[in-house]
């Protein structure tokens, strides 16, 4: 497959989706892709389908180059929101002292195995239905609804 090109912009985005059958990738695995490509030393590509960070501080800094933010949480909560998962048990790629597997992570997703980097671009968001902040889960009641409920 082509490497897309590089920017974010509408046209690039027309222009993958041309290629992956009329829909769009989501911004976020866009830049992932991009990130995959361009800051190797930082972050690669796992060939058991996924992706390995050899160093967070460094990919900390190089965070806001990509997103509005250099937040590594952000940045671990959109991998989840993808359907990646952290992996338990180092890998071959991570191997080394405790101090350099604390430095770096590996996430994989199911869908990627065996597959190429470009198939990061063919993601999407997890469909879970999210709860507008401020209301009570349906089922657990708040102090306030059990107290409005008694006679």
């Amino acid at each position: 497959m082509a490497t897309p090109p590089p920017t974010g912009s509408a046209a690039a985005r027309s222009a993958l989706a041309q290629k992956l059958s009329g829909v769009p990738p989501d911004y976020f695995v866009i830049k992932l892709y991009q990130m995959l490509q361009e800051q190797r030393e930082v972050l690669t590509w796992d060939p058991d389908g996924g992706i390995i960070i050899h160093d967070r501080q460094r990919l900390e800094a190089t965070l806001s180059v990509y997103f509005r933010h250099n937040r590594f949480t952000s940045f671990q909560r959109q991998l989840n929101n993808f359907g990646f998962h952290k992996k338990r048990k180092p890998t071959a790629c991570l191997s080394g002292t405790a101090a350099q597997q604390r430095k770096g992570a590996a996430y994989d997703h199911p869908l990627l195995v065996g597959q190429q980097p470009e198939a990061v671009l063919r993601l999407r968001r997890d469909a879970r239905p999210r709860q507008p902040r401020g209301e009570a889960s349906p089922r657990r009641s708040t102090a306030r609804q059990r107290s409005a409920r008694a006679p």
